[in-house]
Parts: structure tokens; C-alpha cells; sequence
């Protein structure tokens, strides 16, 4: 498939892993990493400081050169987002990802434009391009985040990669390396990175060697990278009933 969209120049994307399983995701080899941040405004001062320690102990294990973002679950006021985006600067957030409820598109615009330290995601609760219309004309946010499953499909994610290119945004997807959306984001210059979740610790070892076989998972600079199946169309394989 990422033939089809003029996708065959591209070697491999550089990929992010999304969970607070932090010490197993470096030793993966994860240099990005998506935490979920676990507490908001009702939790108050000792909340905060517990969203602090957990990003303090990521920085630590994954060291000065990784990057790290924050999913926030749609669960901040503005004002607790802008004192958690200030009390975090000295760690180097990426960027914080759904502060706030997605269809609040003024108050993100009002957050986007006061926040300085780091980046506004937000996008994987969007259905069609008119919702990110949206976020383009306040301003909402700095990288979109379509779900490729949710937001109208492969055709409605390239008309939202047209919105995004006019307005030098980067796209990348929610959930991008299944349902193949892996395709979209290997094929699409303007898809830096692949969002991924490894499988559960604990495991056994036959679990993790079918991940990296499937996803085609290689190692370099970035951290961990990966490929679409070359499989035809998405790749997906049907088992006889």
C-alpha cells in the first residue's frame, strides 16, 4: 500500500513508545517516550509533584538527548495545564498532548498561545478534516494527531495531511503503527514519527520476536524505527474460520 501513495523512498520512521513502563521501554531501546500523566487538578500540589517525579525518573533513565511527551487525557483546566507546562520546562517536554476536552477549541488556542515551553498535540478525537478546520483557525494546536480508524479513513487522513502541509503542521497519527495507518506514516513526508506500544512486560519471549518481526523493528540514532508489512494492500492476513 505505501507504494501506491509514493511511499517507496522512504527506508524506515523513527518511532515513539507510548506508556509509563519506562524502564522497559529503554531497555528496548525507545529514545522517545509518551508518558500518561496520572494526576490533575483535583489532586492538587502533591499532584503535581508526583507528575513531576515521573517525568523527573524518565529524563533520568532516558538521559539528555531523549524526548519525552506527555499524554494528559483531556483532564486539565488551563490554568493547571500552564502550571504544569511551567513547572516541567527544566525536563524539556516535547509536548503535551489533550489537555483539555478536543471540541474546547478556544480555550486551546488561548493554551497554545500562552504555553512557550513546549508543543500542543492534540487531534485523535477529531472525526473528518472539519475538525481540524477547526483547530487550524484557532490555533489550537502545533501537532495534529488523526486516528486513521476514527477520523474518516486512509482518504479523509490525506485530506487532513493537506490541511496540516498548508500550514507547515506536522501529522502524527494516533495509534500509528496498526490498522494500517503504518503505511500513511512510512509513505508521508510530513509524518516525522510512529507512535507505538510495546507488548506487556512479563511476557514470553516469542511475543516480543513477533512484534519486531511484524513491525520490522531496526535500531539506530532515533532510537527504535520501523516498516509497514510488505504484504499487499495493509497488509492484513485472514485466518480460515
Amino acid at each position: 500500500m505505501y507504494r501506491l501513495l509514493d511511499g517507496a523512498g522512504r527506508q524506515r520512521v523513527p518511532c515513539y513508545c507510548t506508556g509509563n513502563n519506562i524502564e522497559q521501554a529503554v531497555e528496548f531501546g525507545f529514545k522517545k517516550l509518551k508518558l500518561a500523566i496520572p494526576h490533575g487538578p483535583a489532586d492538587g500540589n502533591e499532584g503535581l509533584e508526583k507528575n513531576e517525579q515521573l517525568v523527573q525518573r524518565a529524563r533520568r533513565l532516558m538521559g539528555p538527548d531523549g524526548e519525552i511527551m506527555l499524554d494528559c487525557w483531556m483532564a486539565f483546566t488551563e490554568a493547571y495545564a500552564e502550571e504544569l507546562a511551567a513547572r516541567l520546562e527544566p525536563y524539556r517536554i516535547y509536548w503535551m498532548e489533550e489537555c483539555l476536552m478536543p471540541d474546547d477549541y478556544v480555550a486551546m488556542g488561548r493554551l497554545n498561545a500562552k504555553v512557550q515551553s513546549t508543543r500542543m498535540a492534540t487531534g485523535e478525537h477529531e472525526a473528518t478534516r472539519y475538525g481540524f478546520k477547526l483547530l487550524a483557525d484557532y490555533k489550537a494546536a502545533d501537532i495534529w494527531q488523526p486516528d486513521m480508524q476514527w477520523c474518516g479513513g486512509l482518504t479523509e487522513m490525506r485530506w487532513i495531511d493537506a490541511l496540516a502541509r498548508a500550514r507547515q503542521i506536522p501529522i502524527i497519527p494516533h495509534a500509528g503503527w496498526r490498522g494500517g495507518a503504518a503505511h500513511f506514516v512510512f509513505a508521508n513526508k510530513n509524518t516525522p514519527w510512529c507512535e507505538m506500544f510495546l507488548p506487556w512486560p512479563g511476557g514470553p519471549k516469542e511475543v516480543y520476536e513477533r512484534f519486531e518481526e511484524e513491525h520490522q523493528i531496526t535500531r539506530g540514532p532515533e532510537g527504535i524505527y520501523m516498516r509497514p508489512p510488505d504484504r499487499p494492500g495493509f497488509g492484513f492476513e485472514l485466518k480460515p474460520a
